[in-house]
């Protein structure tokens, strides 16, 4: 995989971490029942879940940026 590709994807997983993973947990943590976009597939029962999907997001995020700069040296 060329450089470059692997900066555009890897351009796409963080803005794909911070809208469906970061903002979402930073709302939750200032007291919304479900966070940014989450609210719109979780309802406001969602307990848990609500924190762990937007985590997962971030995690596998993070995961793949990694897999992505190693494949790119």
């Amino acid at each position: 995989m060329r450089s470059r590709t692997s900066e555009a994807w890897q351009g796409l997983v963080g803005f794909v971490v911070v809208t469906l993973g970061v903002v979402p947990l930073v709302v939750l943590a200032f007291g919304a029942p479900t966070g940014g976009l989450w609210g719109l597939v979780l309802d406001g029962d969602a307990g848990v879940a609500a924190w762990i999907w937007p985590g997962l997001v971030v995690v596998a995020g993070v995961v793949t940026i990694g897999v992505l700069e190693r494949r790119k040296r």
